[in-house]
């Protein structure tokens, strides 16, 4: 996140403790001429010790660095002045974390075309160095299972919004924009289509009850039978459930 000129490479760095997928990934750089690789690094504390002299506009950071982690690592710099791409062969829920926080990650082993599109996307998005350590620390804190307050990051008209998951009452669709109704009763429309959502937020205690609406189960005050029935929430909204999500629904809320 440097100052970039268009007519410049980006510099990137590898950070991977395996020689392996290290060597794959620089041989992946060297076919973009758009990319300058500056340095390979194979530990923990050569990442540590290497990264604020650097001067990198992008780093491919593997999770799993031996001596330590990468969310480790991150914590341990003064500074993060760089874009990261995560590569990963992580678990579900650290997946999960990535996708919520709006931070890019290739998912081991992927192949030379997974990595061209992951730069494709980082060229086309490339953020402002507020908003890119905001989505990283907004990772780094729902990685943690026992933080409630965690936070997904959505994707306004002016940039990233923080959102915590327990301020989220209800989601509504309208075509291709979501709507996202907050305790305080703010809206937020965000360029996300419903299914995109629900693959966010199930994992969260949020649950679709119609092809239009997904509800946080948190704050369901009142169910009212039905055909699918009214759920009643603790702002005061009615929502209703279709008769295909009402047994998905009533389980759900089961276990809540």
């Amino acid at each position: 996140m440097s100052n970039y000129q268009p007519s410049t490479k980006i510099r990137v760095a590898i950070a991977d403790d395996e020689p392996a997928p290290r060597e794959l990934m620089a041989r992946y750089i060297a076919h973009d001429n758009s990319l300058n690789l500056v340095s390979t690094l194979s530990s923990y504390e050569e990442a540590l010790e290497a990264l604020p002299e650097l001067h990198i506009d992008l780093l491919f950071l593997d999770v799993d660095l031996g001596a330590g982690d990468a969310f480790e690592l991150l914590h341990a710099l003064p500074q993060r002045p760089f874009d990261i791409i995560f590569c990963t062969s992580h678990s579900e829920y650290a997946l999960q974390a990535f996708h919520v926080s709006a931070i890019d990650y290739l998912l081991k082993p992927f192949s030379e075309e997974q990595f061209v599109q992951a730069v494709i996307k980082y060229k086309k998005q490339r953020p402002q160095v507020t908003t890119a350590n905001d989505a990283l620390d907004n990772l780094l804190e729902n990685l943690k299972r026992s933080n409630p307050q965690q936070k997904i990051a959505l994707p306004t008209s002016q940039g990233l919004l923080f959102v915590k998951f327990n301020e989220i009452v209800h989601v509504e669709s309208q075509n291709t924009l979501t709507i996202f109704y907050l305790l305080d009763k703010q809206q937020i429309v965000v360029s996300r289509t419903m299914k995109e959502c629900e693959e966010l937020l199930s994992a969260y205690g949020f649950c679709r009850v119609h092809q239009s609406h997904m509800i946080n189960l948190h704050f369901v005050k009142k169910y009212l039978k039905g055909e699918g029935g009214q759920v009643i929430l603790e702002d005061g909204s009615t929502i209703e459930v279709s008769r295909r999500k009402k047994e998905e629904f009533l389980s759900a809320l089961q276990k809540i």
